[in-house]
């Protein structure tokens, strides 16, 4: 809220957020979720005057169940959401990268309360709720998709796509998917292993990458890997270095404060945010070091669309 963008651009450890909304009619029978990209530093909800959560913490994501709460489809909902954010006051000792109440030196202006996106989705009973992939450049894959019921063992299907290599011009959304590579069956909270013929390995000069959608019954979710193996070996000459698939990589970066004149930690677009890594990749540089912060994760995303 202290952010030109805002409009406010004052400090309260205190503050409140009111939004109304309605749910349309074609998500009835739905569970309806609401997803904070990140709010600082402890945020409640109530939806028509009931409690329905609690997150601590300025960086993280996080999302809330609404659907108890909510009326009928058509009608109007209240959304509140309390704030509580100290900064450095009181002699509090929370996560705040460099956010002071009184900017100095190297210390700058604090972002509190809402500073990432917040959108409402509408979910089967049993949806996705995560996908934790692990690749290496031998083309061995592993996929865990876990669901909102960890009990489940619904099958599901993955379809992995041919590899892109997108240009510093291409969009990053929406994704080109490219012509199906396999196909897999499992189950969920299992793990899915398989292994890609002839893998395109991700490189800060050569950045292909996998795209996949998993389907589970009413829900399908997207996603992406790159294969690419990371270790820390002696070199010819005896010294121990980082290498990327087999070869030493030198690693030419900036740090990155992940601050904005107008809007402090939230970018004005997405289109900004991007821009930066681009003219970065456009420099020579294959690293960004973000520094006591946590972008969302588009951010991530466009590093490994761009190679960085």
């Amino acid at each position: 809220m202290e952010s030109g963008l805002s409009g406010i651009m004052k400090s309260h450890i205190y503050s409140w957020y009111r939004r109304t909304f309605v749910v349309p009619e074609h998500w009835s029978g739905r569970n309806v979720l609401v997803n904070f990209g990140a709010v600082d530093y402890e945020a409640t909800v109530f939806v028509n005057g009931k409690y329905v959560g609690f997150h601590r913490g300025g960086y993280f994501r996080f999302t809330l169940d609404l659907t108890d709460a909510l009326k009928e489809p058509g009608e109007e909902n209240e959304l509140l959401v309390f704030v509580y954010d100290p900064t450095n006051s009181k002699g509090e000792v929370i996560p705040l990268g460099k956010q002071v109440l009184k900017p100095n030196h190297y210390f700058y202006t604090p972002t509190s309360g809402i500073w990432q996106t917040v959108f409402l989705e509408p979910v089967a009973k049993e949806y996705i709720l995560d996908i934790v992939t692990t690749a290496h450049a031998d083309g061995s894959v592993k996929i865990k998709v876990i669901t909102s019921n960890h009990a489940s063992n619904s099958e599901l299907k993955i379809t992995v796509y041919n590899p892109i290599i997108s240009s510093s011009d291409s969009p990053l959304y929406p994704v080109t998917l490219g012509t199906p590579l396999q196909q897999h069956q499992g189950t969920a909270n299992s793990l899915v292993t398989f292994t890609l013929p002839s893998p395109q390995l991700w490189s800060p000069t050569s950045p292909n990458l996998y795209h996949f959608r998993v389907e589970l019954r009413q829900d399908t979710v997207q996603s992406h890997f790159g294969l690419r193996t990371i270790e820390k070996k002696k070199d010819r000459a005896g010294i121990v270095r980082p290498f990327l698939n087999g070869e030493f990589v030198f690693q030419l970066g900036t740090l990155d404060q992940g601050f904005w004149p107008d809007g402090l930690y939230t970018a004005p677009t997405f289109e900004a945010m991007t821009y930066d890594l681009k003219v970065l990749k456009l420099l020579g540089f294959n690293m960004v070091r973000k520094h006591i912060k946590i972008e969302p994760d588009l951010y991530y995303y466009a590093c490994d669309q761009m190679g960085l």
